[in-house]
């Protein structure tokens, strides 16, 4: 596996959110705010106490080539992640840096005595080339320089940030202040379910209805994604979905929310045929009569309006951000666009070849593209501005675009297109 796919794929499972199963009470909690001086994370525990700005995204070496509100979504959901997945402590947790193939990086440890994985697995941030890595964790993080250490006289010397520290620190303080000058991250959305319409009322009505209907949620192990429902044979449906998003159980058991509002126990097929396009078929049993998505026979073609739909893991307003994990129904979204690129051979890899500029959030991913008459033309997969930077947008024949066309790509949101399905399984 090349270091591009092992990043692609630590990336894609950080960026996948704890099951509402998991609770979140006891643990800290942070979160992407939009302050006066630009786009921000902070941490926030389960009295709503918050520390100052821990991460500054209005930086200005992501000025070109990243988007600093999805590269503060991107980071701080993978934080929520790496606490969750560590028994939600927080004292022990250090940022460090280092190099993994050339590519200078920023990753989490919890000890002095380790530092970044070879193969990704610990990887936070991929800082811009030319760029010290070093350097860019003190700009970014506004914290005092005794919370820095190097301990431990690594290669490299790496440098270590006491993340855990600072943030306990910070709270500690704030114990001893009046809470109720503390600003509440929910505060402007006290019933955020009532207040937040994810719809799009310029969108035809028909591919609205279709997209709710044919659009289910799919809840994994480690987070949710969205699926379509393809097939229908007796009692036994076929959701097609990305296989990142069914990668987030490693049991192959999930849970579907169909677009009644009914939950159902469904597990994964086999996926051989697939090789590396990013595809997975998750199948559940009802007696329900559910609608079956129409999937386009005829070609696409570049300037077409198309509608991107599926359940957001998270919905950003001004001063943070909410999970939408018990929001059932409520939490579909569709979003309007058009057909930008189509690539040939070279392509993305995974079978990513449709650039379109539809919003595509975390959590969307698998859902469909639809046409306007409301027939699938694609699976949503990679949304806009990756924090990978042009690391994801390596080609199939090893080579990246040129800087210009990585600039036009990093704008669109990217899909599967069905025809890719279509062809592997004789549909």
């Amino acid at each position: 596996m090349s270091f591009t796919q092992l990043l692609v794929t630590s990336l894609t499972l950080a960026s996948v959110i704890i099951s509402t199963k998991q609770s979140v009470s006891s643990r800290i909690n942070f979160e992407c705010i939009n302050s006066d001086k630009g786009y921000a994370t902070i941490a926030v525990n389960s009295s709503g106490k918050q520390t100052n700005t821990l991460i500054h995204w209005n930086f200005s070496i992501f000025a070109d080539s990243f988007y600093t509100q999805q590269q503060c979504k991107e980071v701080t959901e993978r934080l929520n992640l790496i606490v969750a997945n560590n028994e939600n402590q927080i004292s022990d947790l250090l940022l460090t840096t280092d190099f993994i193939n050339g590519k200078e990086v920023i990753c989490w440890v919890y000890d002095f005595k380790y530092t970044c994985k070879g193969d990704g697995s610990n990887l936070l941030l991929v800082i811009p080339s030319a760029q010290d890595p070093k350097i860019v964790l003190r700009q970014l993080f506004d914290i005092p320089d005794d919370l820095f250490s190097v301990d431990v006289p690594l290669r490299y010397a790496p440098i270590y940030l006491k993340l855990g520290a600072t943030i306990e620190s910070q709270l500690a303080e704030l114990d001893n202040l009046n809470s109720t000058s503390l600003i509440e991250v929910t505060a402007e959305v006290e019933n955020p379910t009532d207040k937040l319409d994810l719809s799009d009322s310029t969108i035809e009505e028909s591919v609205q209805k279709i997209a709710r209907q044919i659009t289910v949620r799919i809840f994994t192990n480690l987070g949710a994604g969205s699926g379509i429902i393809i097939k229908r044979q007796g009692q036994t449906y076929t959701v097609l979905t990305n296989a990142h998003v069914a990668d987030g159980s490693f049991d192959e058991q999930y849970t579907i929310l169909t677009g009644d509002g009914r939950s159902h126990p469904a597990h994964r097929k086999d996926l051989s045929n697939f090789g590396g396009i990013d595809l997975a078929l998750v199948e559940f049993e009802s007696e329900n009569s559910y609608e079956v998505a129409v999937l386009r026979n005829s070609k696409i073609t570049i300037g077409e309006q198309v509608y991107a739909a599926g359940f957001p893991n998270y919905i950003y307003h001004s001063k943070g951000s909410l999970e939408t994990f018990e929001w059932g129904l409520r939490a579909f979204q569709i979003t309007t666009g058009n057909l930008e690129m189509l690539m040939s051979e070279p392509s993305l890899s995974e079978g990513y070849k449709m650039g379109y500029t539809n919003d595509v959030e975390v959590g969307m991913s698998g859902g469909p593209v639809l046409d306007s008459k409301g027939q699938v033309i694609g699976l949503n997969g990679r949304g806009k501005y990756p924090i990978q930077g042009i690391e994801i947008f390596a080609l199939t024949d090893g080579t990246y675009p040129s800087p210009e066309l990585f600039q036009k790509m990093n704008l669109l949101s990217w899909a599967i297109p069905i025809s890719i399905f279509k062809q592997i399984t004789n549909e």
